[in-house]
Order: structure tokens, then C-alpha cells, then sequence
């Protein structure tokens, strides 16, 4: 009975190839995150690409986030999912052109991609310590 208690105080610390592939994810996530904002800013319409790619790895980053019980990461994974959706139903309900959103839209990826910058960067100072 005291080897099944003594299991659970002890901590799992994951492999060194686990959080290498998620740091690499997380990097590239970043780094796409970059090219989607001033892409956006140049071609509003380039959104119908990035939005579902950026939002496919930022679900894979966040269940990967949520196995480590890393929160910044797994907000970070969501917030290009949550634009998506957004920016979905906004376009859809309020019928708006490519021209409507020239503006707000990219001005929006901007100020996401400063949240992503600075919780990425909180995420990359805590692990090299």
C-alpha cells in the first residue's frame, strides 16, 4: 500500500525528446504566427489559408500544453481558434467584403500575435531555467 502512495508524490518528469518536439512546435507555432499577421496586413483574403492551418497546430499545441500542465502554452494554442471562429461569424453575420475587414482583421492578428509573443516568451524563460 505505501509503493502505490510513494508512486503518486513522486513527479513524472517527462523525456528530453517530448519537450523538444513541443518547444519545436511551439517555435514553429510562434514563427507562423509572425508570417499569418504580416501576411494579413498585405493580403486580408490570405486568412481562409491561415486561419484553419494556424488553428490545426495550435490544437495540437494545446493538448500537447495540457499534458504538461503548461497553461500559458494550452492559452496560446487556443488563440488562433478562437480568432477563427471569430472572425467566422463575424464575417458571416454582418456580410462583410474582404474590404470591411482590410483593416480591423490584420489590426486584430497584431494584437493577438503581441499576447503570443509575450506568453511564448514567458513559456521559453521559464524552460531555460
Amino acid at each position: 500500500m505505501s509503493k502505490i502512495l510513494d508512486e503518486h508524490l513522486i513527479e513524472k518528469t517527462e523525456s528530453p525528446k517530448r519537450g523538444k518536439y513541443f518547444f519545436s512546435l511551439l517555435l514553429l507555432f510562434v514563427i507562423g504566427f509572425i508570417i499569418a499577421t504580416f501576411i494579413a496586413w498585405h493580403e486580408v483574403e490570405s486568412i481562409i489559408v491561415s486561419g484553419p492551418l494556424m488553428s490545426i497546430v495550435g490544437i495540437i499545441l494545446a493538448v500537447l500544453a495540457k499534458r504538461k500542465r503548461d497553461n500559458p502554452s494550452f492559452f496560446i494554442g487556443l488563440i488562433p481558434l478562437s480568432l477563427s471562429v471569430f472572425w467566422f461569424m463575424a464575417i458571416e453575420n454582418l456580410n462583410l467584403s474582404p474590404n470591411d475587414c482590410s483593416f480591423i482583421l490584420p489590426l486584430s492578428l497584431s494584437i493577438a500575435f503581441l499576447v503570443v509573443l509575450v506568453l511564448g516568451g514567458k513559456v521559453f524563460l521559464e524552460q531555460s531555467d
